[in-house]
């Protein structure tokens, strides 16, 4: 039973990852991607 938890934790995590990777890497193909970065600088200079 636990190595069944254990594996489904690894499997989960392992998806989390590559979905923010890939999140990231089409977030910087896209021109929202810059806005979301200019606001972002913006709330840093506030």
């Amino acid at each position: 039973m636990l190595k069944i938890i254990k594996w489904i934790g690894i499997v989960l995590g392992s998806f989390l990852i590559i979905g923010t990777v890939a999140a990231m890497l089409i977030v910087k193909k896209s021109p929202l991607a810059r806005l979301a970065q200019q606001q972002m600088s913006w709330l840093d200079k506030c």
